[in-house]
């Protein structure tokens, strides 16, 4: 995945940041890597946030670990329960989501009202057609479904929020290879401040074993907000 002018993430309008991942959707299972600005290690990395995916929570391994409290170097955004719909852990999972592509995907299986092909090439014998696909996203709301449908909608009331009242299309370009499968998405998410995305998708059907943190090295999100939630590009970059 390419960003370019990811604000959420610190990026100035014109820069690109990749991101990585994996997403088993029959697992309820994504695991990301998300590149973010900032000097290059002495490996010439980039700065980097690590994200997994739960049906019930999403866990953030954030960049700055020495902004976390001693001994932590993960951090836990509910997605159920009262926590969950406080204003910064609304937020971050509509942007972490919108970093997934299977919310593109479900939004566009379950609002998807018109598709207008608009090219088609060839590319090493392999035949790819383009299309403008419309979403409602208020139709998307109400019909997605699966693992990930809790966060989705969260995301989802975060975009119809930022279109305004009245307002519910948007627009993904999906490129399909010929076989069938979804190769491209290109769209922007309203409300997300994560800029223009460009999601190139391959290796269906594979899986990977999850790694996950120990409970003494996780913190709620919630314990840290008095702390960091001043940053516009909390709690993806923490300072420190």
């Amino acid at each position: 995945m390419t960003l370019t002018g990811a604000a959420a993430l610190g990026a100035k309008p014109t820069e690109d940041l990749l991101a990585a991942g994996a997403f088993d959707v029959s697992r309820g299972l994504a695991y990301e890597r998300v590149d973010l600005p900032g000097p290059l290690d002495k490996n010439k990395l980039p700065p980097r946030d690590f994200l997994v995916f739960l049906p019930t929570k999403i866990f953030l391994a954030p960049a700055a670990k020495r902004a976390l409290p001693a001994g932590k170097s993960v951090i836990s955004v509910p997605l159920t329960g009262s926590a969950a719909v406080a204003d910064g852990a609304t937020r971050f999972a509509a942007q972490a989501m919108g970093l997934n592509p299977v919310l593109l995907l479900d939004e566009i299986v379950a609002g998807g009202t018109a598709a207008e092909r608009t090219s088609s090439e060839v590319v090493q014998h392999v035949p790819f057609v383009d299309y403008r696909v419309t979403v409602d996203l208020g139709r998307a709301f109400t019909r997605v479904r699966g693992p990930f449908a809790r966060t989705e909608r969260v995301a989802i009331r975060h975009e119809l929020t930022a279109l305004g009242p009245g307002h519910s299309v948007v627009h993904v370009a999906v490129r399909i290879d010929g076989a069938g499968f979804v190769r491209g998405l290109h769209a922007t998410i309203p409300g997300s401040n994560l800029g223009r995305l460009a999601l190139d998708l391959h290796g269906y059907g594979r899986t990977f074993a999850p790694s996950y943190p120990t409970g003494a090295q996780v913190v709620s999100l919630a314990s840290l907000a008095g702390a960091w939630s001043w940053s516009p590009h909390w709690p993806w970059i923490l300072g420190g």
